[in-house]
């Protein structure tokens, strides 16, 4: 706001000292008022926003990719070590059992001849001790002799010699079958020895397949560690020259940004912003004694940043007090 004539005819009578009071009391006053004009750049600030510069379609990430090893778990090597092996050592385990039961079956007709023999004794015995009473009776017929005197002594011993001969007949039988018990039960010690040691020789194949097969599978993991280090080396290196390049393109970008907007040229959304903030400042600095208004604005960071250097640097020319005395006559 420009000054009276007798404004300044006033200043003309006043110290050097009184002026600055009141400059310095003027330039407090214009301090609290703007802060209204602040928040009203603030809010404009606010509503613009830098478009951002699409990096990605400039320049695209490119990313090797990784593999993900086909290796088995320790689980899966022991089952398939398993699988490798059951069916051959079922095999072997049923040929041995066969054998077994092979050379068992050929004991089983001299437990049934045994038990036949003993059938046969007894039976031949019996009809031992029926013939020698049928002899003793006949003896006494034909020697006149009572029979009643001498028939019970020969039947107690045609008694006697049938339980003799079973007696016999028994021990026979019995000494037959433990032979025969031996004989199986020495048949099993050895199948039961022939399982173990099968048993015994399965669990080294076993642990030998599953010692080739860890191997295997430990030569594909570290193969494939080798190759994905490859890879993550190959994509920090990818990734380091794509930052690099976008670095060095925002950088070049906003330089040449920042110089055009020292000319003024702004894209259209920011240059009708700008524009608006321009003009809310201008005003509220015009309304100011003309004696304040440029070191107001000057005293101002904030109003410096709002405005951004273009349209800052455009309004403190716009202020600047004129260099030249007015003389009164």
């Amino acid at each position: 706001m420009a000054k009276s004539v007798w404004d300044e005819v006033k200043d003309l009578f006043k110290s050097e000292e009184q002026k600055e009071r009141e400059k310095q009391q003027k330039l407090s006053e214009a301090k609290q008022k703007e802060s209204d004009v602040i928040e009203k750049l603030k809010q404009l600030d606010e509503e613009y926003v830098e478009p951002e510069v699409d990096v990605d379609s400039l320049f695209p990430y490119e990313k090797l990719e990784e593999k993900q090893p086909d290796a088995m778990t320790d689980e899966d090597i022991h089952i398939k070590a398993e699988k490798e092996l059951e069916e051959e050592q079922k095999a072997k385990r049923d040929e041995l059992n066969s054998k077994y039961e092979d050379k068992k079956s050929k004991y089983d007709d001299d437990y049934e001849n045994a038990k036949k023999r003993l059938k046969d004794a007894y039976e031949s015995a019996k009809g031992r001790r029926e013939r020698e009473v049928e002899n003793a009776k006949d003896s006494a017929l034909r020697g006149g002799i009572q029979r009643g005197s001498i028939l019970p002594g020969e039947i107690e011993k045609a008694e006697r010699d049938e339980r003799d001969d079973k007696r016999v007949a028994d021990m026979e039988y019995s000494t037959k079958i433990d032979s025969l018990d031996k004989t199986i039960s020495a048949l099993e010690s050895e199948r039961q020895q022939a399982i173990s040691d099968l048993d015994e020789e399965y669990a080294r194949k076993l642990e030998k397949r599953i010692d080739e097969l860890t191997r295997e599978r430990d030569d594909i993991l570290k193969e494939t560690e080798d190759y994905n280090n490859s890879v993550r080396k190959k994509n920090a290196e990818m990734a380091k020259d794509r930052n690099d390049k976008i670095y060095d393109y925002l950088s070049s970008e906003q330089k040449a940004k920042e110089e055009r907007e020292k000319k003024g040229i702004f894209d259209e959304k920011k240059q009708e912003n700008y524009l608006k903030r321009y003009e809310i400042a201008r005003d509220f600095y015009l309304s100011l004694s003309e004696d304040i208004a440029y070191d107001a604005l000057m005293a101002s960071p904030d109003i410096r940043y709002y405005l951004g250097e273009y349209y800052f640097n455009k309004l403190s020319k716009e202020l600047k007090p004129k260099t030249e005395r007015k003389v009164y006559v």
